[in-house]
C-alpha cells in the first residue's frame, strides 16, 4: 500500500521535530510505502527549518504556502498534493502529538479492510480523550452535538482530524468543502455521508497538544455553528 501522511503546520517546531520520528517509526511498522507531506502556512518559530532538517534523514516533503489560510485550506492544498503522488490512501493528523502516530497503521488498516474513511474516534468503544481539560473536553462535545443536531451527522465524532481516506474516495470529496477552518472536519464528514461512503470509526487516544497553545478559539466555534445551520438547511 502506498500511502501520504499530510501534516498542516503553525508554529509547531517542538512539536513536528518530536512527530516525524515517531510517524516514519510507526510508517515503517505498517509496511506501507509511505511518506510524510508538511503543509506549512508561514511559522515564524522555525518550523520550516526544522522540517527541511528532519527530510535529510526521513521521508517528508515539505509545501510551503507563506501565509496562515484556515486548516481546511492546508488540508485541502496537502490533499491535492498528496493525490498527485497517486497513493491507495492519505492520512491526515495535526502536528502537536494529540494524534499518536503508532495509531495511524490501524487507520490505514481499516481501509485496507474496506472502507473508504477510517475517522480516529473518541466516541465510540475503546476510545477516549486523556489528559484533556474540561474546557476542551467541552469544546469538542459542543461542536460535535451541533454536527449531529444541527447538520444531521451521524458519525460519533465528526470533528476528528485524525483519519485515513481511500484515495478514490477523497477524489470524489475534494473540493465540494466550502469550510476552511476546523469545521473542514464537519463539511468533509457530512459529505461522506451524503455520498454513501463507508465509514468507519477507529478507537484512539486522543492527548492533549505536547506543547504550544492550541489555535482553537471562538471565531471557530462560531464557524462550527454556521457550517452546522447550512449543512442542516442543505439537507440531503
Amino acid at each position: 500500500m502506498k500511502a501520504v501522511v499530510v501534516v498542516p503546520t503553525y508554529n509547531e517546531r517542538r512539536n513536528v521535530a518530536a512527530l516525524v520520528p515517531r510517524l516514519a517509526r510507526a510508517l515503517k511498522r505498517s509496511k506501507a510505502r509511505a511518506s510524510i507531506l508538511v503543509v506549512d502556512d508561514g511559522s515564524r518559530d522555525g518550523t520550516v527549518d526544522e522540517v527541511r532538517r528532519l527530510a535529510k534523514s526521513y521521508p517528508v516533503e515539505l509545501i510551503e504556502r507563506g501565509h496562515k489560510a484556515g486548516l481546511g485550506s492546508a488540508y485541502a492544498c496537502g490533499f491535492r498534493e498528496a493525490l498527485a503522488r497517486r497513493p491507495q490512501v492519505v492520512v491526515q493528523m495535526d502536528a502537536d502529538l494529540s494524534h499518536e502516530p503508532e495509531a495511524v497503521p490501524r487507520l490505514l488498516e481499516a481501509v485496507a479492510s474496506g472502507c473508504d474513511v477510517a475517522i480516529g474516534s473518541r466516541r465510540v468503544e475503546g476510545g477516549k480523550s486523556a489528559e484533556w481539560s474540561g474546557h476542551r473536553k467541552a469544546v469538542s462535545f459542543i461542536a460535535n452535538f451541533l454536527a449531529k443536531r444541527i447538520a444531521g451527522v451521524r458519525t460519533n465524532d465528526a470533528t476528528s482530524g485524525f483519519r485515513a481516506y481511500k484515495a478514490s474516495a477523497l477524489r470524489r470529496l475534494l473540493g465540494r468543502s466550502k469550510a476552511a477552518g476546523y469545521d473542514f472536519q464537519i463539511e468533509m464528514t457530512w459529505l461522506a455521508e451524503r455520498m454513501h461512503m463507508r465509514i468507519t470509526e477507529v478507537p484512539i487516544t486522543f492527548r492533549k497538544r505536547a506543547s504550544g497553545k492550541s489555535k482553537l478559539g471562538a471565531a471557530d466555534m462560531i464557524a462550527f455553528l454556521a457550517t452546522s445551520i447550512r449543512l442542516g438547511v442543505q439537507g440531503d
